[in-house]
C-alpha cells in the first residue's frame, strides 16, 4: 500500500453527500482517529449496524476516495479498510445546497454532542466536576482584528498539528493512552 498523504481535503460535493450519512461519517472518523486498518465488523461496533451493512457503507466511502482498502490481515476472509491520509479537512462551503450543508453540519456535530453529554453524565454519576485533563465544552468571545484572527487560527492549527504528530507516534495500545476528540471554531460576527 502506498504511503498516506498528510491531509485529505474534502471539498467535492459527491464526497460531502456520502459523508452526510451518520453511519459513514462515524466509520470515516474512526479510521482517521485510530490510524490503523479495521474490518467492517470492528467498525460496526461504533455505529450499531451489521457488518454487511458496514461493508456497503465502506464501499460507498471508497467510491469517492474517502477510505481505501488496506493490506489483508491475519484473517483474509474479512476485508480491512484504512484512512488514506493522517488527517482530513472538510470544506463546508463547497456544499451549495443550504439544507444539505445543515444536514452535514448536524452529522458532523452529532458525535461531538454525544461525547459531551456522555462526559457530563459520567461526571455527574461519579460526583465530580471533572479532572484537569478534560474540557467538555469551552466557549468564549474575543475582539480581534482580521490579522489577529489569522494569527490565532495559525497558532491553534500549529498546536493541533503538533499533537496529531505526537498521537501518530504512539505505537499500539498503551496503558495510559486514551482517545480524545477535539473541535474548535473561530467564527466572526458579520
Amino acid at each position: 500500500m502506498t504511503d498516506k498523504a498528510e491531509t485529505l481535503v474534502i471539498r467535492d460535493v459527491a464526497q460531502l453527500r456520502v459523508l452526510s450519512s451518520s453511519v459513514r461519517f462515524i466509520a470515516f472518523e474512526e479510521l482517521f482517529a485510530l490510524q490503523r486498518p479495521m474490518t467492517p465488523t470492528q467498525l460496526a461496533v461504533f455505529t450499531r449496524v451489521s457488518p454487511s451493512s458496514m461493508s456497503y457503507h465502506l464501499r460507498e466511502l471508497e467510491r469517492v476516495g474517502l477510505v481505501r482498502r488496506a493490506e489483508p490481515g491475519p484473517d483474509a476472509r474479512e476485508r480491512r479498510w484504512e484512512a488514506p491520509a493522517h488527517v482530513y479537512d472538510i470544506v463546508l462551503s463547497a456544499f451549495d445546497d443550504p439544507a444539505g450543508r445543515v444536514a452535514l453540519v448536524d452529522t458532523y456535530l452529532s458525535p461531538l454532542r454525544s461525547r459531551v453529554l456522555g462526559t457530563l453524565e459520567r461526571r455527574a454519576e461519579e460526583g465530580r466536576a471533572g479532572d484537569d485533563t478534560e474540557m467538555a465544552l469551552g466557549m468564549g468571545r474575543l475582539r480581534l482584528t482580521r490579522d489577529e484572527q489569522r494569527a490565532l487560527r495559525a497558532e491553534v492549527a500549529a498546536v493541533w498539528q503538533r499533537f496529531e504528530q505526537v498521537s501518530r507516534e504512539h505505537e499500539g495500545p498503551g496503558t495510559d493512552l486514551r482517545t480524545v476528540h477535539y473541535v474548535w471554531s473561530l467564527l466572526g460576527d458579520p
